[in-house]
């Protein structure tokens, strides 16, 4: 953010000066003469002049900070707070570390995305290339994936299926259970036993299963690697 400093001018200074300034009117009152008129005048002027800066100042920030912390809240982190005022003061300091914060929760915001997209590739490697027994849990689609040595394991070519055709499956109630713990609560254990039936064919078998979440930008589990392990 480009900033055209001119002027600095304390905004704390403002506001002792227009204390001093009302203190010193009100002495005035009890004077006589015409120096006390002109006094008078004078410092009231000044007064007006210092209270609407000050005010004027302070309700334009208000607006502004609270644009920009609406902004974060929503997750926009590129949003800044524009600077066009020529006076340099305590409101302006802040709105300079308001937009520093905003450019270092960009730089995360963009590593995060950067470090997931690279966790999906690895994911995505593994899953393709293992010869070990696994199944890809896509939580957005809500389908699970198998690869080629699971589905050799149960003898079928079909290798996606839905959570649905998966849950309402009466032998897969305790990994259904566990899973929605580990998916949604964050609670899972490292590695688990239990039985499995895919919605085709008639074949229970019983596994270990490991659990390896994958948390996308919003900290959730977007993905979840499961190996898989016949207890024989």
């Amino acid at each position: 953010m480009k900033k055209n400093k001119v002027i600095k001018i304390s905004a704390v200074f403002v506001f002792f000066s227009i204390f001093l300034l009302g203190v010193g009117s009100i002495i005035l009152l009890f004077l006589s003469g015409v120096l006390r008129g002109v006094l008078f005048y004078v410092y009231s002027a000044i007064f007006f002049s210092l209270s609407v800066y000050l005010a004027t100042r302070t309700v334009l920030f208000q607006k502004r900070m609270l644009t920009f912390i609406k902004s974060l809240y929503g997750g926009d982190y590129k949003v800044g707070i524009k600077q066009n005022c020529p006076v340099y003061d305590e409101f302006t300091g802040i709105v300079d570390l308001s937009n520093k914060l905003s450019e270092r929760l960009c730089l995360f915001d963009r590593l995060r995305a950067e470090k997931v997209q690279l966790s999906f590739s690895v994911l995505d490697i593994i899953f393709n290339r293992i010869d070990q027994p696994c199944m890809l849990v896509d939580v957005e689609e809500k389908h699970f994936i198998m690869n080629r040595a699971l589905q050799t394991l149960f003898g079928v070519k079909n290798n996606r299926f839905s959570f649905t055709s998966i849950e309402k499956n009466e032998y897969n109630t305790k990994f259904v259970r566990i899973l929605l713990l580990a998916l949604m609560k964050d609670k899972i254990e490292k590695k688990f036993q239990a039985p499995f039936r895919l919605p085709i064919g008639e074949i229970t078998k019983t596994f270990w299963f490991d659990f390896i979440p994958v948390r996308g930008k919003d900290e959730k589990v977007a993905y979840a690697l499961i190996f898989v392990e016949e207890i024989r």
